[in-house]
């Protein structure tokens, strides 16, 4: 659970850990400082509460088996960060690839997955011929390598791909834009929202100024990562206002449900210009198999990317009422 201080959470014994973006370290009650680093995250859904679950590398305390490296050979890069940076042949065919992709391929509206099938094909082989000459034989790391690699190929070819999508989408985003300002207010917002009444006491702010980060983003790793945190800062809000002295003392149950009604106003509150172009851009990365077995939907966040296509869904409704010409 969160405790007082920013980015430090208590387990049940009164412990307190420091949860970073790819880093967990023991702090309050621990008798070793150690630093563990974050594998794989995810979020699961349980009785009315969401769970962040996060795979690290070596146990908070008690004795242990370090990992043995598989990537690393006799001079060879210490990370799978610097792999392909450090195998400039495979590096050279992987980016004269997706170059060649950039100038062949034809993007035809509503062919989106077979773009992003084919950007899948360009991964995997890089990420095969990686695996083969440095060793990396451990489904974990062949896992990271991939995100990374993907990671790089998506960078590279943003200027192919995401234009198209936001020219691909201008219609509905303008519809939805005209949606979201046909609510004058917040307090008008909340009426139309499930249960929204009895949400008012929860503050989005944060929330809605990270999911408008998404406008500095490229890769779609990166876009996840920004709405995995914007599902995050909500959940503490929402901690925090439970715990304000100035509430009733009858107990409130906040629902996966409500969770969904305020992600709602976290896209009101939020001043993104592009949201289905960013939402399609994420889907085409999380679509398909993934090499640790669960899909890649699971690896990323994928409860807090629905939550976000679940926020749109509602203005993008039919029956919803029309926006004023001008600006609200």
């Amino acid at each position: 659970q969160a405790s007082p201080m920013p980015g430090c959470f208590m387990n049940h014994l009164g412990q307190g850990v420091e949860i970073k973006e790819n880093s967990v370290a023991t702090q309050l009650g621990f008798q070793e400082h150690r630093v563990c680093e974050v594998l794989q995250t995810d979020s699961m859904y349980d009785l009315s509460n969401t769970f962040k679950v996060l795979v690290i590398d070596k146990p908070l305390i008690g004795r242990f088996k370090p990992l043995s490296a598989a990537v690393p050979e006799p001079g060879s890069p210490g990370n799978l960060d610097d792999l392909l940076l450090h195998s400039p042949s495979i590096q050279g065919e992987f980016f004269d690839e997706i170059d060649r992709f950039r100038k062949t391929f034809v993007q035809v509206p509503g062919c989106e997955n077979r773009t992003a099938e084919r950007i899948r094909e360009i991964v995997t082989e890089a990420v095969d011929k990686l695996s083969r000459q440095h060793k990396v034989t451990s489904a974990s790391q062949v896992a990271q390598l991939e995100f990374k690699v993907s990671r790089q190929a998506y960078t590279a070819l943003y200027s192919f791909i995401f234009p198209h999508l936001q020219s691909l989408l201008t219609e509905k985003e303008d519809q939805l834009q005209r949606s979201v300002r046909s609510y004058v207010s917040r307090d008008e917002l909340l009426k139309a929202v499930p249960g929204g009444e009895r949400l008012c006491f929860v503050d989005v702010t944060e929330s809605a100024a990270e999911l408008e980060m998404l406008e500095g983003k490229i890769a779609p790793h990166e876009k996840i990562e920004c709405v995995d945190k914007a599902h995050a800062l909500l959940q503490k809000s929402i901690a925090s206002a439970l715990e304000r002295p100035e509430r009733s003392s009858a107990p409130i149950e906040i629902t996966g449900d409500d969770v969904l009604s305020l992600f709602i106003l976290v896209v009101y509150r939020s001043r993104v210009k592009n949201f289905l172009a960013h939402v399609c851009h994420m889907e085409m990365y999380l679509q398909g198999p993934s090499r640790s077995g669960g899909g890649a939907r699971f690896e990323e966040a994928g409860y807090a990317v629905s939550a976000l296509q679940a926020g749109l869904q509602f203005f993008m409704e039919e029956g919803r009422p029309s926006a004023p010409t001008g600006p609200s």
